[in-house]
């Protein structure tokens, strides 16, 4: 089954980069967006940046304690 890289660009917040590729076969087209992360990897959940990261940060120690 071959998969194609159909977009390559920046988000508009942050100007993070991210890439879509597609396959598709008889059930259908499958699409999944990558977000790169300031450590050079790419997963398919985007980065958080700003209050979402502090937010996220400060429930983790809370947790934590």
């Amino acid at each position: 089954m071959p998969v194609h890289l159909t977009e390559f660009s920046r988000t508009r917040r942050g100007g993070g980069r991210y890439l879509r590729v597609e396959t598709s076969s008889g059930h259908g087209a499958r699409v999944l967006f990558f977000f790169r992360y300031d450590d050079g990897n790419w997963c398919v959940f985007p980065p958080m940046t700003g209050y979402k990261a502090r937010a996220a940060d400060n429930e983790v120690k809370t947790r934590c304690r």
